[in-house]
């Protein structure tokens, strides 16, 4: 048995009512949740994780191993990882750092790759094995809290990156005021500061191959167990998806809104092409973190066929795949320097695209497009 497995005992568990109400206490408090509950409140965490239920024999027989769909994840996980650090790479030249938009855009993919590694990686793995909760109940636990981590900064960062161009839409000459100089870090620091709390303080997630995805309940599937699924749920991650995903839809009212009313009149053909693939760009990672927000929100009370489940997951893992290929397809700026940086010298003129730019003294020059 895996060193992270809770000890199995041959006896059925038995509690006092005094200790199922202490119980729900304990797990109804938001301060003794998830790393808390596990790191201070020890003998509650066994009562609610408990694996006694059955032995690992018959554990490992409720798992369903699907090593192709293990494979799959796995190979999307490393492959989209690697192109993000070549991605990073670039994004960190000292060009492209001075915007506050890009610095934001570097925070994404940091949490990306971090969203990666578990949705895709370690997932994989585990789908390989076919895992349930009680196979490995401490690792699980573990993971589930940093996934917790990961993706709510992940998420609240693409707010932040939605909020970012719309400001700068809206008050352009505010923009150095609001997010110049050291001030951005104060930004950046805000999801950090967010998923710390969802990591620490809200239950944790675990991974069942009885549906190949991560829910909050570690029985999911095994109706005979009698156990109270009322202690595995968790109003804050309902309340950030639906929470994120309205003001992902307010923003971008008020993103569009201001985009057309500032162009309407607008006779800069490259001005407004440059500000509608900015919008693009924010618009077309926020849909996949609204998507897959909405999906998780439905899933988690509504049981669906595995189908759906799979497509929501899937979903997820869009969410931190996307980025990178919005980035490298319709970011001028980075895909140049991608290409300055990765290809060949000799075909730096074949594939990056010139433009022209009229200079204030009126005179025409050709550089790479930065749109």
């Amino acid at each position: 048995m895996r060193a992270s497995c809770v000890r199995f005992h041959e006896a059925k568990p038995t509690q006092s009512k005094a200790v199922l109400l202490q119980s729900l206490r304990v797990h109804n408090n938001p301060l003794a949740l998830a790393m808390d509950l596990l790191l201070f409140h020890r003998d509650q965490y066994e009562k609610l994780y408990n694996c006694s239920y059955k032995t690992e024999a018959e554990w490992a027989k409720e798992g369903s191993p699907n090593v192709p769909l293990g494979i799959l994840y796995i190979v999307i996980g490393t492959s989209f990882i690697s192109l993000y650090m070549l991605c990073l790479r670039v994004m960190f030249t000292k060009q492209l750092r001075q915007s506050s938009c890009l610095k934001i855009m570097i925070q994404i993919g940091v949490m990306d790759m971090a969203n990666l590694v578990a949705n895709c990686v370690y997932t994989g793995y585990l789908t390989m094995i076919g895992a349930v909760f009680c196979t490995a109940p401490l690792q699980q636990y573990i993971a589930g809290s940093y996934i917790m981590f990961a993706w709510t900064i992940c998420s609240l960062t693409s707010v932040l990156l939605c909020l970012n161009r719309a400001l700068e839409l809206m008050f352009p000459r505010r923009m150095d005021v609001l997010f110049g100089g050291y001030r951005i870090f104060f930004w950046l620091a805000l999801p950090w500061l967010y998923g710390i709390y969802f990591g620490g303080y809200t239950p944790s997630p675990s991974f069942s191959t009885k549906v190949y995805a991560w829910f909050f309940d570690p029985y999911l599937g095994m109706d005979d167990l009698k156990v109270d699924r009322s202690y595995y749920n968790s109003p804050p991650h309902t309340y950030h998806n639906i929470g994120t995903s309205i003001i992902f839809t307010i923003l971008y009212a008020v993103h569009f809104a201001t985009l057309w009313w500032k162009t309407r009149f607008s006779t800069s053909e490259a001005m407004g092409k440059t500000k509608r693939k900015l919008f693009i760009q924010a618009f077309l990672i926020s849909t996949i973190n609204f998507s897959a927000c909405v999906c998780y929100v439905i899933i988690e009370h509504i049981m669906p066929p595995t189908f759906v489940i799979l497509t929501a997951h899937f979903l997820w893992i869009c969410c931190n795949c996307g980025p990178v290929v919005i980035y490298l397809t319709v970011n001028k700026t980075i895909q140049a320097e991608f290409i300055r940086t990765f290809m060949p010298r000799n075909m730096h003129s074949r594939m990056i695209a010139p433009t022209s730019v009229t200079t204030p003294a009126g005179k025409s020059t050709s550089r790479a497009s930065v749109a």
